[in-house]
């Protein structure tokens, strides 16, 4: 907290346009977080998939998993939507029409 506090001192006295490569860094580890949970998160999430389908998937089918369940809030938000399920049935389909027609 106390950084945010320089960085805004150093802005709003107009000390910024002086020592500009001080408050890119205090941004630049204002930016960086502070553990790897984030990182770590996504490993674990990557290991229940995994561990879910019981490694009978291909790398490919793995790596269209692995952003839903890294981003389920997100997914949640748009599943609140009533088009949304149809929406993606219409894409699916779309798919497996292509797939059947190239065959």
């Amino acid at each position: 907290m106390d950084l945010i506090f320089f960085l805004y001192f150093l802005i709003t006295t107009g000390l910024n346009k002086s020592l500009f490569e001080v408050v890119k860094l205090c941004e630049l580890v204002l930016a960086i977080p502070a553990t790897s949970a984030s990182v770590e998160q996504s490993f674990s999430a990557l290991k229940r998939i995994k561990r879910f389908i019981r490694n009978s998937t291909s790398e490919d089918r793995l790596s269209n998993f692995a952003p839903i369940s890294i981003e389920k809030q997100l997914v949640k938000q748009f599943s609140e939507n009533p088009k949304f399920y149809d929406d993606v049935i219409d894409k699916f389909a779309a798919i497996e029409d292509r797939r059947s027609k190239n065959k």
